[in-house]
C-alpha cells in the first residue's frame, strides 16, 4: 500500500513537471506570428474586413499569461474612404498563471496605446458598421438553468492605462462632425473595497457649431465586488471651452463634488457639488431614486451673487438697457424635483439687482404643459431694463427680418394649456407708470385663457377687472373689462405719456371684446361699452371759455370799436365731466359728454373712427354766466348762446375749431338782443338782421326754414370774415 501511494504520488508530481515544462517550452517553440496569416484570414471570412497586424505578437504563459500586440488595423466599410475603422498602437495584457489555480485573477497594469475608432454615416444613412451587424440574431434569452455557480472569484487589476485614444463620429447626413481626442486615463490598483485613484484627461470637439472642450478630472473611486455600488470622492473636473458662440477668450468651469451611485438600489447621491467659473458660483447637492424605473431627482441648489451681464455675453452679447447698471447683480436659491414626467422649483428666491423674486412654480405634466405657480415680488422698475432711448437724429434700427417659417397659429399652445397661478407684486413701474399692490390670478384650460381677477393701486385710487383670451377658434376673440375708480387723471397722464390733457378725479369702466392679434384687425372687431366720470379737473389744450369770451371780445369789438384782450390760460377747468360710449366694430359713438362748471356747460356727441384714426365730434359751449371782463359786454351777450366747437383730426394729432356754420345757425334761430343782431347785421350787411329793417319783417324771416337757412348762411360768411 504504501509503494502504490509512492508511485501515485511520484506520477503526480511527474504530471505537474510535464505541465509545467510544456507551460515553458510551447512559447519557446510556437511562434504565434507562425498563425497571422491565418488569423487575417478568418476575419476576411467573418468580416469581409482586413485586418492587419504590423508588430511581432508576444505570447507567454509562465509565469504570466501575456499577450502583447502592436499595430493592429482594420479596414473601413467600402465607400467610406481609406482610414482604418479601428486601429491600435499597442495592447499589453498580462495575467499571473498560478493564481488562478487558486481561483483568483492578479492581472498587472493593462495598457492599452493608440486606440482610434472612426465611425460615420453616408449621406444615405448607411453606416460603416452596419456590415459587421447585418445577419447577426439577437442573442436569445439567458437560460438561467446553464448558469452554474462557479463560486466568487477574487480579481485584482494592479492599473489602467489608456494612452492617446480616439473616437470620431462623422454624420455626412446631419453634415455634423464629433471627435473625442487625446482621451488619457491612468488609475492606481484596482480590487474589491480599493479606493482607487483614477486620472483622465481628454478633448472634445464638433463642427457645427465649431468648439472644442478640454476636459481634466481626478478622483478617488471605490467599487465593490459586484461592480454594482461605486463610491467617487474627492471629484475635480476642470472644463475649457472656446470657440463659436463663446466669449473670445474663451470659458473656464471648476467643478467639485462626491458621488455615490448603487446600480441595484438604482439610486444616486451628488454631495458638495460646487460649481465655478465664467463668474458664477453653484452650489448644493442632488439625489435620484428609481432610476432603473421611473427615475426622480431632487434636490437644493444655491447661485452666489453673479454678475447676469457676463453670464448673458457667454451665449453672445447682454442686451441694451436704458440703465447700464442693472442686470449686474443676481443670486438664488431654489428646491428642485424633476421626473419624467414633472418638474418643479419649491420654493425659490431670486435677486435680481434691487428687486426679490419668491414663490413656487411647477410643471405638473409635460403633456399640455400643466402648470401651477405663487409668484411673488417686491419691487421693479422695469423702465431701466428697457432699450435705451435712440439719440436725437439717429435712424431707427431695422427690424431684424424673421427667420425660418412663420407661426400661422401662435396660439396653438394655448388650446392644451394647462394653467392655474398667481402673481403678486408690491410695486412695479413701466412706461413710466407706477403701480402698487398688484395682485393677478392666471388660469388657463380648454384654450380659454382668464386673468382674473386684477387688482392694483395706482395714483390715489384702484385698478380692478379681468382679461379673457378664447383661443378654441383660429382667429382668438379677447375681452377686457377693467374699472379704475378714484384715481388722480392728471399725474398718471404725465407719467404715461408726459401730456396731462386731463386732471381732476377720474372713474373709467371698460367693457369691450374684440378679435385677432394684428392692431388692425383688433381695432376692426372692436365692440362693447365704456363710461367715464372726472370731476374738480380740467380740459388741458383747449380753452372753452376763453374762446367764447374771445368771440364775445369780437362781437364787442364790432359794436364799440373798441379793442379787449382775452386772458385764456390754455384749458377748460370743470366741476364734473363725463359720458359713455358704444364701441360698433372699431367705430366709437358717444352721445352724453357732459361738462358742467360755474361759468359754461358743455354738451358733446360725435364718433372716433378707431381704424380710419380719425375725430368727428361736436361739442357745444353754452356760458351759463358772463365772462367777468375777459369779453367785454359782446362776450355777456353770448350768455345762454351755444357756442359750437369742431373736434376733427386725428387721435394723436387732434385739431379744435369753432364750427362756424352750427355758430350762424344758433345765432339765427337765437334770442340774442335785438339791438345786437341789428348792429351786427348793420356791420357785416346781413339782410333780416339789419337795424332798419321791420321787427316784424324780422321775426318773419326768422320764423320760417327758408328764412333762417339765408340769413345762417349770410351770418356764416360773415363770421367768417369778422373772426
Amino acid at each position: 500500500m504504501g509503494k502504490a501511494l509512492k508511485w501515485l504520488f511520484g506520477l503526480v508530481g511527474l504530471l505537474v513537471v510535464i505541465v509545467i515544462a510544456a507551460i515553458i517550452i510551447l512559447p519557446m517553440v510556437i511562434d504565434p506570428n507562425d498563425y497571422k496569416d491565418e488569423i487575417t484570414a478568418q476575419v476576411k471570412k467573418s468580416t469581409g474586413r482586413d485586418l492587419t497586424i504590423r508588430d511581432p505578437m508576444e505570447l507567454s504563459v509562465f509565469p504570466n499569461i501575456a499577450v502583447r500586440l502592436g499595430g493592429v488595423t482594420v479596414s473601413n466599410a467600402p465607400g467610406f474612404g481609406a482610414d482604418p475603422f479601428a486601429e491600435v498602437e499597442e495592447l499589453d495584457l498580462r495575467v499571473a498563471f498560478m493564481p488562478i489555480l487558486s481561483g483568483s485573477l492578479e492581472i498587472d497594469t493593462v495598457v492599452l496605446r493608440g486606440m482610434a475608432l472612426n465611425l460615420a454615416r453616408n449621406k444615405s444613412g448607411k453606416s460603416n458598421w452596419d456590415d459587421l451587424t447585418e445577419g447577426k440574431e439577437a442573442a436569445g434569452p439567458r437560460d438561467d438553468d446553464d448558469d452554474e455557480d462557479r463560486g466568487d472569484v477574487s480579481i485584482a487589476i494592479q492599473g489602467i492605462i489608456i494612452d492617446d485614444a480616439s473616437l470620431v463620429w462623422d454624420d455626412r447626413q446631419a453634415g455634423t462632425r464629433y471627435e473625442v481626442s487625446d482621451l488619457n486615463v491612468e488609475t492606481g490598483s484596482i480590487g474589491s473595497g480599493k479606493t482607487v485613484p483614477v486620472n483622465m484627461s481628454v478633448t472634445l470637439s464638433s463642427s457645427k457649431p465649431a468648439q472644442t472642450f478640454d476636459i481634466e478630472m481626478r478622483a478617488d473611486l471605490t467599487a465593490n465586488g459586484e461592480m454594482t455600488r461605486f463610491d467617487i470622492e474627492d471629484l475635480k473636473a476642470t472644463l475649457a471651452a472656446a470657440g463659436e458662440g463663446l466669449p473670445a477668450g474663451g470659458v473656464d468651469l471648476e467643478m467639485t463634488a462626491g458621488i455615490n451611485y448603487d446600480s441595484g438600489a438604482g439610486t444616486v447621491a451628488i454631495n458638495d457639488l460646487k460649481l465655478e467659473g465664467a463668474g458664477v458660483e453653484l452650489s448644493g447637492a442632488l439625489s435620484g431614486k428609481n432610476l432603473n424605473d421611473k427615475p426622480d431627482f431632487s434636490g437644493k441648489l444655491s447661485l452666489a451673487e453673479s454678475n447676469l451681464r457676463q453670464l448673458m455675453a457667454l451665449g453672445g452679447s447682454a442686451p441694451d438697457t436704458a440703465d447700464p447698471d442693472v442686470l449686474t447683480r443676481v443670486s438664488a436659491d431654489f428646491g428642485i424635483a424633476a421626473s419624467s414626467t414633472r418638474a418643479a422649483l419649491k420654493p425659490f428666491t431670486v435677486k435680481l439687482d434691487d428687486s426679490t423674486f419668491s414663490g413656487d412654480f411647477q410643471v405638473t405634466s409635460f403633456e399640455g404643459p400643466g402648470l401651477r405657480f405663487a409668484l411673488n415680488l417686491d419691487q421693479i422698475d422695469l423702465d431701466r431694463y428697457l432699450p435705451p432711448p435712440a439719440e436725437e437724429g439717429a435712424a431707427a434700427k431695422p427690424a431684424a427680418e424673421a427667420k425660418g417659417p412663420t407661426n400661422d397659429d401662435p396660439l396653438a399652445a394655448l388650446r392644451t394649456l394647462d394653467m392655474d397661478g398667481s402673481v403678486k407684486v408690491g410695486s412695479v413701474k413701466v412706461a413710466k407708470l407706477t403701480t402698487t399692490d398688484v395682485n393677478v390670478g392666471i388660469k388657463s384650460s380648454g384654450g380659454v385663457l382668464r386673468v382674473s381677477p386684477i387688482a392694483a393701486k395706482l395714483y390715489e385710487g384702484a385698478l380692478t377687472g379681468s382679461i379673457s383670451v378664447d383661443a378654441r377658434d383660429k382667429t382668438p376673440k379677447i375681452g377686457v373689462q377693467q374699472s379704475l375708480a378714484g384715481i388722480q387723471a392728471g399725474p398718471l397722464l404725465e407719467d404715461l405719456s408726459d401730456k396731462a390733457l386731463i386732471t381732476g378725479l377720474g372713474q373709467i369702466d371698460l367693457d369691450i371684446t374684440m378679435r385677432g392679434l394684428d392692431g388692425t384687425t383688433a381695432k376692426e372687431t372692436l365692440n362693447g361699452s365704456a363710461s367715464f366720470l372726472f370731476k374738480d379737473g380740467a380740459y388741458k389744450g383747449l380753452d372753452v371759455i376763453g374762446t367764447i369770451c374771445s368771440v364775445g371780445g369780437k362781437i364787442d369789438k364790432l359794436l364799440t370799436g373798441g379793442a379787449k384782450g382775452i386772458a385764456a390760460d390754455g384749458e377748460t377747468k370743470f366741476a364734473a365731466m363725463g359720458g359713455s360710449a358704444t364701441f360698433v366694430d372699431g367705430v366709437m359713438q358717444n352721445d352724453d359728454m357732459e361738462i358742467k362748471s360755474p361759468l359754461i356747460r358743455v354738451n358733446g356727441a360725435g364718433k372716433i373712427d378707431l381704424p380710419a384714426d380719425s375725430l368727428d365730434y361736436l361739442a357745444r359751449a353754452e356760458l351759463v354766466t358772463a365772462c367777468q371782463g375777459q369779453g367785454g359786454a359782446g362776450a355777456d351777450r353770448l350768455v345762454g348762446v351755444p357756442l359750437p366747437i369742431r373736434l376733427s383730426g386725428t387721435l394723436t394729432e387732434p385739431k379744435f375749431a369753432p364750427d362756424w356754420g352750427a355758430l350762424a345757425k344758433e345765432m339765427a334761430t337765437s334770442n340774442i338782443k335785438d339791438k345786437a343782431k341789428g348792429l351786427i347785421g348793420d356791420k357785416l350787411k346781413i339782410p333780416g338782421l339789419s337795424g332798419g329793417a321791420a321787427a316784424g319783417s324780422g321775426d318773419a324771416a326768422a320764423g320760417s326754414e327758408g328764412a333762417k337757412e339765408d340769413i345762417g348762411g349770410a351770418l356764416k360768411d360773415g363770421l367768417k370774415k369778422l373772426f
